[in-house]
């Protein structure tokens, strides 16, 4: 009987150590880059807010509060377009997401807010196309807009306009 206590202990141990360590490294070192996309075009963005007039939510104790609806708009731009900009930082709203679906560790959130991406504001649209295909991205219940960054990146710049509604 032993002889089997000993390993059961060091394997959990083992088990306690390593996870500790993978918990310190991704707290040290959780700063990260978005992959570049792999298309011919940069990413431009621009953020658009529509307050529905004379429609007020039911959901907030404000009774003033009227319906708004926030839109990101991201589209392709001519890489010569973007040099010398600097792209946006990651979505700030992952953060208050992230926290509300996981209160618990919100605080381990705090960092996102701080990545670059490969999107850059109020750039101008691309006109190496007269139109070019939409889509509409919707992240559904307690997620953000910002959510899929790399896959939208990437659709971006092949060519597509992607709208995201929070």
């Amino acid at each position: 009987m032993k002889n089997v206590i000993i390993p059961g202990i060091l394997i959990c141990a083992v088990f306690i150590f390593v996870a500790i360590m993978l918990t310190s490294c991704v707290t040290l070192y959780r700063r990260f880059n978005f992959p570049e996309p792999s298309g011919q075009f940069s990413v431009g963005s621009i953020a658009v807010e529509l307050v529905e007039s004379g429609q007020y939510e039911v959901y907030t104790l404000d009774t003033d509060n009227e319906r708004k609806i926030m839109f990101q708009i991201w589209y392709p731009v001519d890489s010569s377009n973007v040099e010398g900009l600097s792209s946006e930082l990651y979505g700030y709203e992952i953060e208050k997401v992230l926290t509300m679906v996981s209160p618990k560790y919100g605080n381990k959130f705090s960092y996102l807010h701080e990545i670059p991406t490969n999107t850059y504001k109020n750039a101008p649209l691309s006109d190496s196309y007269e139109h070019y295909p939409v889509l509409l991205f919707s992240p559904g219940n307690r997620s953000t807009r910002f959510q899929n960054m790399v896959q939208v990146s990437e659709m971006l710049s092949q060519g597509y306009i992607v709208i995201g509604v929070d």
